[in-house]
């Protein structure tokens, strides 16, 4: 099997990088402990719905199930990332960038991998690729701590008999997870008569005998034929410094990779407890989460296929065991594996961190692996090749620049009139679609119907107010980035200077923009506000809700309508130049992208 990545495919994970590192960081700022992960689930679903994935649900663990391709008939593939963290935190969580790194808790585990996962499904959209069997891609709650594996035992439970492998994608790309280490979970509560710290001096203290059960748990001799480990990891109790405790209860786990010596150490707990009972101290046991130790009974051909693929990136992983979502398929012998697509450190600490650059390697790993699952035998190339938002804004760059290489005394009104009647154009399109549906046009069937819909990351904004003005803020632009890129910033602004406003005005509806400062005007954000708007956030979600992305245009045909107008007002406007400006902005547009791509728009940037 040829684990080797088509070069579109290639240089789309590439072109991806930056957006997939953001997405991680977005991600990562959204608070997900274990158990309480409803925030991230709904960001997740809501960005597959935005890629087409229509049928992505999030299911009774608060799981994001998406089902690439249902065929009951045969056995499923589940490739799933975590979305839950070690965190208690409830509010955002702060991120940063220093040093070539991006320090977040969770930024690496599992917010990264999350990231990726939602990249190759962005992927598989933008190649058309069809699977050769059912596939699902889950992302899974309460991985972590207390969540005892809660997603994949759902997914696992709602299509039982129907897979025949995991692939949890988790942790960094150098080592694999094939065993399992099983774990033993236990809140353990000891209470006695307590009393008053003067008064009844010499009763029985709950903190203490708790302690003596901690000494005699640390006295434990773990086995040697396999890894065991045991620890206490929160201990609270009592309630004044003048109030002999009543109550004292510990949080205590044994881990180990075989079950014979999970086994073992189990039995020595047990023990213990009972020779704290015996001398009249009344102490609970509640078992707060199980996770079977296993491997596969056979032979793991995943292991196989994980290996080629890393090879084809120069990686050459090492095997180990760990506690993960790939523990429950290899307890019911189910082929499972776990790797992951960054490099970092600090998993579980405040000073977790992510090296980006990693990224790059992880996800052409993952898609290398992921590749095998569907047939990449046509992928589109030159005129057939998926676009970008890239690309559109690039196309920008290229006509403005060519408007001002070959007329340039009049330049500045000429690109004027193109940006305005794009935009107008647009925002016509957009009423019209909205009217077709019975909407009213008002800010929510604007924000609904808008045409265009970014790759997972590469646009980033906030709502700074919603009454009584409407105000967006825009951090990270695509349009800008790609001007940057390509040095084409001088020209792409007039596009910032004017669409926005054309598009408003086209749409109507009483809307009014007034626009700030602008990234590519060397601002550090874009501001829009929409003046009197009525913006409500719940006639928002369900507006758009309704809507479903119905207007969404594909990067090509955003791209060709660019073409088409600028065509049409240069034509009007300066019929004698018009081609040779036209002509060179198509030559502007190859000298980045190449001939064969460049040709897609050859029909586009000629006179009717």
């Amino acid at each position: 099997m040829d684990y080797t990545l088509k070069k579109e495919i290639e240089e789309f994970l590439d072109s991806q990088q930056e957006n997939t590192v953001e997405m991680a960081v977005t991600l990562a700022k959204i608070p997900s402990p274990s158990l309480h992960e409803e925030r991230k689930a709904e960001f997740v679903c809501e960005t597959l719905h935005q890629m087409g994935y229509e049928k992505a649900y999030i299911d009774s663990s608060n799981s994001v199930v998406c089902p690439l391709k249902d065929d009951q008939t045969k056995k499923a593939t589940v490739f799933c990332a975590h979305i839950d963290t070690v965190f208690p935190d409830t509010e955002e969580l702060p991120i940063k960038r220093e040093a070539g790194k991006i320090y977040a808790p969770g930024i690496g585990d599992n917010s990264a991998n999350v990231a990726a996962l939602l990249t190759m499904a962005r992927m598989l959209q933008v190649f058309h690729l069809q699977a050769k069997k059912p596939i699902l891609f889950a992302f899974t709650s309460g991985e972590e701590g207390l969540g005892n594996l809660k997603g994949i035992r759902s997914v696992l439970s709602n299509l039982e008999g129907r897979i025949d492998e995991v692939v949890a994608v988790d942790g960094g790309y150098l080592q694999v997870v094939n065993h399992a280490v099983g774990s033993n979970r236990y809140r353990v509560t000891v209470k006695t008569e307590g009393g008053h710290s003067y008064g009844n001096f010499g009763n029985r203290n709950a903190i203490a005998c708790l302690s003596q059960l901690i000494g005699k748990l640390y006295e434990m001799k773990v086995p040697s034929q396999a890894k065991s480990t045991y620890n206490v990891g929160t201990i609270q109790g009592g309630t004044s410094v003048n109030a002999i405790a009543q109550e004292c209860s510990m949080l205590f786990e044994m881990r180990s990779e075989k079950k014979e010596c999970l086994d073992k150490m189990v039995e020595y707990f047990e023990q213990c407890v009972h020779e704290v009972r015996e001398i009249g101290v009344q102490v609970d046991i509640e078992m707060i989460g199980q996770r079977p130790c296993a491997q596969l009974s056979g032979k793991n051909h995943l292991e196989d296929k994980v290996m080629s693929a890393a090879k084809t990136q120069e990686i050459i992983p090492e095997f180990y065991a760990s506690s993960t979502d790939a523990n429950l398929p290899l307890s019911q012998n189910i082929p499972a594996i776990c790797f992951g697509t960054y490099l970092g450190g600090g998993a579980h600490t405040r000073c977790e961190f992510l090296q980006p650059e990693s990224m790059r390697i992880g996800m052409k790993i993952l898609a290398s692996f992921l590749c095998t699952y569907f047939d990449t035998g046509e992928i589109a190339g030159g005129e057939n090749a998926p676009l970008q938002v890239e690309h559109h804004a690039v196309m920008i760059g290229c006509i403005n620049k060519a408007i001002m290489q070959v007329a340039p005394n009049n330049a500045e009104y000429l690109i004027e009139q193109c940006m305005k009647q794009y935009g107008l154009k647009r925002g016509g399109n957009m009423a019209r679609q909205a009217l077709k549906s019975g909407f009213n046009l008002d800010i929510h069937s604007y924000n609904a119907y808008r045409q265009w819909d970014c790759e997972p990351g590469a646009s980033v904004s906030s709502i700074v107010s919603e009454q009584p003005d409407y105000h967006v803020r825009v951090t990270r632009c695509p349009w800008q980035e790609a001007w940057q890129r390509y040095g084409l910033t001088e020209f792409g602004n007039y596009y910032c200077d004017y669409i926005d406003k054309a598009l408003t005005q086209g749409f109507g509806g009483g809307l009014e923009l007034r626009v700030g400062k602008t990234l590519s005007h060397g601002d550090s954000f874009c501001d829009f506000i929409w003046l009197d708007a009525g913006y409500d956030a719940k006639t928002q979600q369900a507006v758009s809700h309704r809507v479903h992305g119905a207007g969404i245009m594909g990067w090509k045909e955003m791209t060709e309508d660019l073409c088409t107008t600028c065509t049409s007002v240069l034509t009007e406007h300066v019929p004698q130049l018009a081609p040779i400006i036209l002509r060179k902005a198509l030559l502007n547009f190859s000298e980045i992208y190449g001939e064969e791509l460049a040709s897609t728009f050859e029909s586009c940037l000629q006179e009717s």
